[in-house]
C-alpha cells in the first residue's frame, strides 16, 4: 500500500472549502490544530484569497444567519455564533424574531391555553436558551392569549 504524501496547508484549505464555506478564522484555527507553521498558514490563506476561493465575510455571515434563522435560533445565538467564526454580526429584525419565538412556543406548548406562572417562567427560559432577547421573550410570554 502506497503512503500518501502529507497535505500542505493550501491543499487542506482546498479540501475544507470544497466541503463548505469557512471564515478565515475557522480555516486558521483548523490549520493550527493540524500543526502547520504560521508562515505556511498565512501563505496558504493569501493564495486562497488570490484564487477567490474564500467568500466575502458579509455574504458568508448572511448565509450562516439564514441557516440559523431557519432553525428558529434567536438573534443573540446567531450573532454569538457569527462572532465565534470571526464574521460580522447581522441586524435584529423584530418581526422575524417575534415570529420565530411564537412558533417555538406554539409547537412546544400547543395544548395549553392559559399559562401558569411556572409555565411562563419555563417558557421564558426555553426562549432565552434559544438566544432570544428579553424584549421578545416578554412580548411572547405576556401575549400568551394569542397562542
Amino acid at each position: 500500500m502506497k503512503k500518501r504524501p502529507p497535505l500542505t496547508a493550501f491543499n487542506t484549505i482546498m479540501n475544507l472549502l470544497a466541503r463548505r464555506d469557512h471564515s478565515e478564522r475557522e480555516l486558521r484555527k483548523k490549520l493550527k490544530l493540524r500543526d502547520f507553521p504560521i508562515e505556511e498558514i498565512d501563505l496558504a490563506l493569501e493564495r486562497a484569497r488570490q484564487q477567490n476561493w474564500m467568500s466575502n465575510p458579509n455574504q458568508l455571515s448572511e448565509r450562516w444567519a439564514d441557516q440559523l434563522h431557519r432553525k428558529n435560533k434567536g438573534i443573540h445565538y446567531i450573532n454569538s455564533s457569527l462572532q465565534e467564526k470571526g464574521l460580522p454580526s447581522v441586524p435584529r429584525v423584530e418581526s422575524l424574531e417575534l415570529e420565530k419565538a411564537q412558533k417555538l412556543i406554539k409547537n412546544k406548548y400547543s395544548g395549553f391555553h392559559q399559562f401558569t406562572r411556572e409555565e411562563k417562567a419555563k417558557a421564558a427560559r426555553f426562549l432565552a436558551s434559544r438566544g432570544f432577547d428579553s424584549g421578545t421573550v416578554r412580548k411572547v410570554i405576556l401575549n400568551d392569549e394569542e397562542l
